[in-house]
């Protein structure tokens, strides 16, 4: 691959192969590519704590932001995110903040690196609703400890941004 088509921020070898998404991750990453995203997965052991792609957001715009929707987080810009996968049906929302707190590290025994500030979550196929994206954003302010830049949730039916975590 000739370095005009190399993602920035990736380290290639030619004697490897390159990183795939895994089957949690692959539904959220085409549902981002589809929205007209640059995105790669990111190298890491199995043992290694990190982000799991790089994002690149579209510009301009592909889709229109609505009122519960903030793309201008990322417009113009390459960031690390963290995927999270949500299915279950009950107590969904409480399960996503277990999640975003573990990615960021909080309250672990022994204590832990944060894997990266931002996190997509997908919640397609769970019975979270737009009013349980916001009780999340809700219960995690004021937690994250200035660890969180934003947080994506993604349900059957929304896809909300939320941003000003402290």
């Amino acid at each position: 691959m000739d370095d005009e088509h190399r993602p920035p921020g990736r380290d290639f070898d030619a004697s490897h192969t390159e990183p795939k998404f895994g089957p949690n991750e692959r539904p959220i990453a085409e549902y981002l590519r589809k929205q007209g995203n640059d995105i790669w997965p990111i190298r890491r052991s199995n043992k290694e704590r990190g982000p799991d792609a790089s994002v690149g957001e579209p510009h301009p715009f592909v889709g229109k932001p609505t009122k519960d929707t903030d793309y201008g987080v990322l417009r113009n810009s390459i960031v690390c995110v963290d995927f999270k996968r949500e299915t279950a049906g009950r107590d969904s929302h409480k399960k996503i903040i277990d999640a975003v707190r573990f990615s960021l590290g909080i309250d672990q025994t022994p204590p832990k690196t944060q894997q990266t500030r931002n996190i997509i979550v997908d919640a397609r196929g769970s019975k979270l609703v737009a009013a349980h994206a916001r009780m999340i954003y809700s219960e995690l302010l004021g937690q994250t400890q200035g660890r969180l830049d934003y947080l994506r949730i993604v349900g059957s039916d929304f896809d909300v941004t939320f941003h000003g975590f402290q």
